[in-house]
């Protein structure tokens, strides 16, 4: 869950209206093409190091025949390919394990110069052939390699076709050497065929790419609506049920609201203006609670729920006493009363935000029974050293006051200096709920 909580949130798009030209361009396909070309260049680094490896030792056979062209040893030519790419090798498999801790990696300039290097290299091959042999076969083999294994788009293709072409015409030239007019054919078909191949190879990956990213944004958007309230926009209990392993060790602050006689509301002014109010009601809990670590649900009906990471309760209540101001006062003639409960603590398992939801809807239920507008709040006891996940009546004791829009102000004070004489005393509060047998 915390990975895809992690993953990109973007739009997502129709595929009709989803330009190849455009996708390519975007992180998905750049990511999927470099995890791709990695693994294909590590299998190309493998065949050139094996091709190169058999020429190598073919120099020591004692059945092999001297090399057409002198200019360049025919073992130190299969000896720097076979070494190059060793290290390519090596930097590949080093990236592909980058890739799967990091987005970034230096993938595509890696490839880059495996490719470009070894175009250059293809043309040393002709050095290698020996009397009797076809001059281009080794060079056709390592370009072929080369070309059809990585994924490349056309400027790329381009520019390592220019690479080995002129590293062909410097080594024939430096060699003294004129290709015959078969040779050349063979030469030019060998390009003009690998380029029409891969220009199909990188078409089809880039349909497959596009195709397989609508895919995973349609099986996101359908995910996302699971979790999501049509209505308000709020996440709803299937995406709460998804969140709680996200507050399991942390200080968060939960509060349960209720829209005051909303059965009555949709009564009297019927269901369209009741979706109004619970829309309304949805929109100033986000635009209240605004932080990354603020979640707001729609619970049910008129209920909501608000789970946020504050480890200032002081701040959370602050908060739901400015959600409950904007709802009151959000038009002259329809006012929004809100009854709100709320409680925090330090949950170490399910089974204890389960608790505070539970503490949370007590209070809930005792605001509704003190009027509308009310919000009562659940501080819980002083632990001191001991164990916060214990199970003992001293962990579950709670501190109740009861808050109304008219005297939170003052009720709030007496809240700070209950806690500093808990403080001072190191012992637990007790509070009227506790007395009334809570």
């Amino acid at each position: 869950m915390k990975n895809a909580d992690n993953r990109r949130q973007e739009d997502l798009h129709d595929i009709s209206e989803l330009d190849l030209k455009e996708f390519q361009k975007g992180s998905w396909f750049q990511a999927e093409l470099a995890a791709n070309n990695l693994t294909f260049g590590r299998a190309a680094s493998i065949i050139l190091c094996i091709i190169s490896l058999i020429g190598f030792v073919g120099t020591y056979a004692p059945f092999s025949e001297g090399a057409v062209l002198s200019y360049l040893n025919a073992t130190l030519v299969y000896a720097i390919i076979l070494i190059t790419n060793l290290m390519f090798l090596f930097f590949f498999n080093r990236e592909i394990r980058v890739m799967k801790r990091e987005k970034k990696t230096a993938a595509e300039a890696l490839v880059n110069w495996f490719t470009g290097v070894n175009m250059a290299l293809s043309a040393l091959t002709i050095l290698t052939t020996q009397q009797g042999s076809s001059l281009l076969f080794e060079y056709i083999l390592m370009t072929v390699v080369v070309y059809l294994i990585l994924y490349l788009d056309l400027r790329k293709h381009i520019r390592n076709m220019m690479i080995n072409i002129l590293s062909i015409i410097l080594i024939l030239y430096l060699s003294n050497v004129l290709l015959a007019w078969q040779d050349i054919v063979d030469f030019a078909a060998l390009h003009l065929i690998c380029t029409f191949i891969n220009g199909i190879r990188y078409r089809n990956f880039l349909r497959m790419e596009k195709n397989k990213y609508l895919v995973e944004k349609q099986r996101s958007e359908f995910y996302q609506d699971s979790r999501t309230d049509a209505l308000t926009g709020l996440r709803n209990r299937t995406g709460l049920r998804d969140d709680f392993e996200t507050f399991i060790g942390r200080d968060i602050c939960i509060a349960m609201l209720d829209l005051d006689s909303f059965k009555k509301f949709n009564d009297n002014f019927g269901h369209s203006l009741g979706d109004l109010v619970l829309e309304t009601t949805g929109h100033f809990m986000k635009e209240t609670f605004t932080r990354r670590n603020d979640l707001c649900y729609r619970y049910g009906g008129d209920e909501f729920l608000i789970i946020s990471e504050e480890k200032d309760s002081r701040v959370f209540y602050e908060n739901l006493v400015q959600l409950n101001n904007k709802c009151q006062n959000w038009q002259d003639q329809i006012r929004i009363f809100l009854c709100i409960g709320y409680s925090f603590g330090h949950p170490n398992s399910q089974e204890e935000i389960r608790k505070l939801i539970a503490d949370a809807d007590e209070n809930l239920y005792d605001a509704k029974s003190q009027g509308a507008g009310k919000i009562i709040g659940g501080l819980p006891a002083r632990q001191g050293n001991a164990d916060r996940s214990g199970d003992s009546a001293t962990d579950k004791t709670i501190l109740l006051s009861l808050l109304s829009m008219e005297d939170a102000s003052k009720q709030f004070e007496e809240q700070n200096l209950c806690h500093s004489e808990a403080d001072r005393s190191q012992s637990g509060i007790r509070t009227n709920h506790d007395r009334r047998g809570h």
